[in-house]
């Protein structure tokens, strides 16, 4: 009898600290939970302070950006350092290399006609749609749409996806010269410039261009004299 009531004493003190290791585990659970919480917290107040800090530095306050997810949007497309900005930038340049070799096949002697296929078409609408997306998230997510406007690669994005559009508006009219809906058309390899927004090199010409401007109209100046000089010696 002794032994039953030590062995069931033994085995009650056996369940309560099964039972206690349970809730020690439930416990310690809820706690890494919780802890786990407040990590993914801290990292995306974070990542909000990172974007922050970059935009004071660019010099705008983040009160400029009151739209849901323009600040946001604004470094992804402004300062590409995430791998999703990379894939993205890889999908762009695609799209364009697709845009650009489509507008120089259709113009071979046995495919050009002045109206393209059908496959032509669609190769077009889907980069020009693609286009025309990317330019609209740039515009609102930027802190002033004129400033955004008249940038010189933001005027290089619109150029390339109006002709598509005044190419429809042509279409659909009967009273348009076709020599004008081909010039149209001929618009679109400019499309081929907006590589530049993707190549750190290109852009860096571009600011040394536009800082030697001084120096560059001189040297212009210089070459059409001497254009017109030794022309007038022929």
């Amino acid at each position: 009898t002794e032994k039953l009531r030590g062995n069931g004493v033994g085995s009650s003190s056996g369940a309560d600290g099964g039972a206690g290791d349970s809730s020690n585990n439930v416990a310690e659970f809820k706690g890494s939970s919780l802890s786990i919480n407040m990590l993914n917290e801290d990292a995306d107040l974070t990542r909000r302070e990172e974007n922050v800090a970059i935009a004071l530095h660019a010099g705008f306050a983040p009160e400029r950006f009151p739209y849901p997810y323009q600040l946001e949007m604004w470094v992804f497309f402004e300062y590409p350092k995430t791998r999703a900005a990379f894939v993205f930038s890889m999908i762009s340049m695609f799209f364009i290399a697709v845009s650009t070799m489509s507008v120089v096949i259709e113009t071979w002697p046995s495919l050009y006609s002045d109206d393209p296929g059908i496959e032509w078409t669609i190769i077009e609408a889907v980069c020009v749609t693609f286009f025309t997306v990317e330019y609209a998230l740039r515009m609102y997510s930027s802190v002033s749409w004129w400033r955004f406007a008249l940038e010189p690669l933001n005027m290089i994005d619109l150029l390339a996806i109006l002709p598509f559009y005044v190419d429809i508006i042509l279409q659909s009219s009967s009273n348009v010269d076709l020599r004008f809906g081909r010039v149209i058309r001929l618009i679109r390899i400019i499309r081929v410039f907006k590589i530049t927004r993707y190549s750190p090199g290109l852009q860096l010409t571009m600011r040394a261009v536009k800082k030697s401007t001084d120096a560059l109209s001189l040297l212009l100046f210089y070459l059409i004299i001497a254009i017109v000089l030794f022309s007038c010696l022929i």
